[in-house]
């Protein structure tokens, strides 16, 4: 479990790839948590239309990608992305689905408490947020108000995860991994408490699709 020295140590990494974000001494991590618990209170599911960017740590953009977003609490969730391939990631309420077209291969995993502190699980699982991570920074910029978490797990394969909103909406996640590269994900046409279908949140590999069973994070 990370402590609070260590978590701000690591910070430093994070504050070179993720611009306006800093680690007040004084700041309160109540605070944090109230606004994502503000974001999930009463929320049942949620839709949204997602660009996300891959950039190494100096910055240069790796991969692009754009897709759809869907969200049912509790622990159905589903990432279907339309550029540059078709790829699915997709959790059906007791596993974990990704699935590369292109590819022809499916990887299963059961859930656990590395997958509970995903950015996914964390808009739709059950489990309180201050059990996943703790808040590492608060800042206003970019015109947004941004919350930056360090996950608790040891074994997720990535170090912050910073959320940014405009009012009560939640519109941009920022991810540093292990190798202090960023994702950034921007959110639009987000809607909340949609009506959804069942048949979202299911996966049935096509004909001829390697499926591999998968134990690790």
């Amino acid at each position: 479990m990370h402590t609070i020295l260590k978590t701000m140590a690591l910070l430093s990494t994070l504050l070179t790839v993720l611009p306006g974000i800093s680690a007040a001494q004084d700041f309160d991590p109540e605070t944090g948590y109230a606004r994502i618990r503000a974001l999930t209170s009463g929320l049942e599911s949620m839709t949204a239309q997602f660009h996300q960017e891959l950039l190494d740590a100096d910055g240069q953009l790796i991969q692009e990608g754009r897709g759809t977003l869907s969200i049912q609490r509790p622990n159905r969730f589903r990432w279907q992305y339309s550029e540059p391939y078709e790829q699915l990631v997709l959790g059906d309420g007791e596993r974990l689905w990704s699935y590369d077209a292109d590819l022809e291969q499916a990887v299963v995993r059961g859930y656990d408490d590395v997958l509970a502190a995903s950015p996914a699980m964390l808009l739709s699982g059950a489990r309180d947020v201050a059990e996943l991570y703790e808040v590492a920074a608060l800042r206003d910029e970019q015109g947004l108000e941004w919350v930056v978490l360090a996950p608790r797990a040891r074994e997720t394969d990535f170090k912050f995860l910073g959320l940014g909103f405009a009012g009560e909406e939640l519109r941009r996640m920022d991810l540093i991994d292990s190798l202090d590269q960023l994702t950034r994900i921007e959110l639009s046409e987000v809607k909340r408490n949609p009506t959804i279908a069942k048949s979202v949140f299911e996966f049935k590999p096509p004909d001829g699709v390697d499926v591999i069973e998968s134990t690790g994070p």
